[in-house]
């Protein structure tokens, strides 16, 4: 009775550790000493990608009907809804959000071609985008996103810390709703703390209180 007992719990020993080795492969679980490890935030949409409220400069290079050369229309912009559309001339909505400029530019062309023009030329140019930093900054403020940057960085385009900054208490909002809270102290011992900021991030330092 007792060696099969000793021989079952063998068996249960052996199918855990397997599961566990499962999970460790497929990236389920992880372990890492030391401080406490960041799980590093992936937008649903880069800054390569079109997001809501973006602003695009469209131009349309559209076949004249007085001479036999296409004549380009004079740039315009559109802000991206909430609802992730821009609305064109008489294609009407076009969904914009999660697509790159140059998909975009397909997508729009094939709306033209062949329905309403023999051919077009579409080009499509993001605006300036921004993330925020606020609270206990030099200058707190709005800066513009123009490639990768983390939050070490941003806080250094606001001009540093006040000296009543929390640095163990910085807030990090995402555009999607999504928070994160970093301890600067931390972040300078271990560099892979530093995590990436996108589009549409607010960065918040509270104050410290004595």
């Amino acid at each position: 009775m007792f060696k099969r007992l000793w021989t079952m719990g063998k068996w249960f020993q052996g199918i855990f550790s397997l599961a566990v080795i499962g999970l460790l492969f497929s990236g389920c679980i992880s372990f890492k000493s030391g401080d406490k490890e960041v799980a590093e935030y992936v937008p649903k949409t880069t800054y390569e990608y079109i997001q809501p409220d973006d602003t695009l400069e469209i131009t349309l290079i559209l076949p004249s009907t007085t001479t036999t050369s296409p004549v380009p229309t004079q740039p315009f912009e559109q802000k991206v809804k909430n609802d992730g559309t821009i609305n064109l001339y008489l294609i009407g909505d076009v969904q914009a959000a999660g697509k790159t400029p140059k998909e975009l530019e397909q997508i729009i062309h094939d709306k033209y071609v062949p329905k309403y023009y023999t051919r077009v030329t579409v080009t499509i140019r993001q605006m300036s985008r921004f993330f925020y930093v606020d609270g206990q900054v030099k200058l707190p403020g709005r800066f513009p996103h123009i490639g990768e940057i983390t939050v070490t960085g941003a806080i250094a385009a606001a001009g540093g810390f006040t000296d009543y900054a929390n640095k163990k208490a910085i807030r990090v909002k995402r555009s999607d709703g999504k928070v994160q809270d970093l301890d600067y102290n931390k972040i300078i011992k271990n560099p892979k703390l530093d995590v990436s900021i996108y589009p549409g991030d607010l960065i918040y330092i509270p104050r410290r209180w004595m």
